[in-house]
């Protein structure tokens, strides 16, 4: 993942969640609406562990296997995985462009913010608290949901109506990414 720790004197130790790294996170938020910090979690295969400590660099390979307990097929946790890589890039995007807006908007004059805010609302409800649910949820809000119910409910594969979802989603995404190229 690119992290960096101590290396003080004595057992410095690290570990790896099996998760990817996550998306972009938006800032502009409370802490705990921010974002996932992890993306979907690896697929079993052979991976390359990288460790760089006082300029020298060590490798070594590890194997993450498939849990002997899960039905799931190759195929399944494939279709999962790729499922919520997409969903991670599209909230990455959103969060992108909500991290520019949020910057612009401290420096824009009135007439610019009221434009940078109204695509900032077509984005995310924008909620103040974990409570905050006055207004429907907006694209960023339903990304993270769609997360929630396929990244950590099952290890299934999405379902037919999850994926016409992603799929509605990805659109959205992209219409709005046009719009923000517009403004920005």
């Amino acid at each position: 993942s690119g992290k960096k720790y101590t290396r003080h004197a004595g057992f410095n130790r690290t570990s790896w969640d099996l998760a990817e790294d996550g998306p972009t996170r938006w800032t502009g938020t409370f802490l705990q609406n921010r974002g996932p910090e992890e993306g979907a979690e690896a697929l079993p295969g052979t991976y390359t562990v990288r460790l760089i400590a006082d300029g020298k660099h060590y490798e070594q390979s590890l194997t993450v296997k498939p849990d002997p307990r899960d039905p799931s097929t190759a195929d399944d946790l494939a279709k999962r995985h790729a499922f919520l890589a997409r969903l991670n890039g599209e909230l990455g995007i959103v969060d992108t462009m909500l991290n520019a807006l949020d910057a612009k908007m401290r420096h824009a004059p009135a007439a610019r913010v009221a434009a940078l805010t109204a695509l900032k609302h077509r984005l995310t409800l924008d909620q103040q608290n974990v409570e905050d649910l006055q207004t429907p949820a907006r694209i960023r809000e339903r990304i993270l949901d769609l997360l929630g119910r396929v990244g950590s409910t099952s290890f299934q594969a999405p379902t037919a109506a999850q994926e016409a979802e992603g799929a509605a989603l990805h659109t959205e995404v992209q219409s709005l990414a046009s719009a923000y190229a517009a403004v920005k």
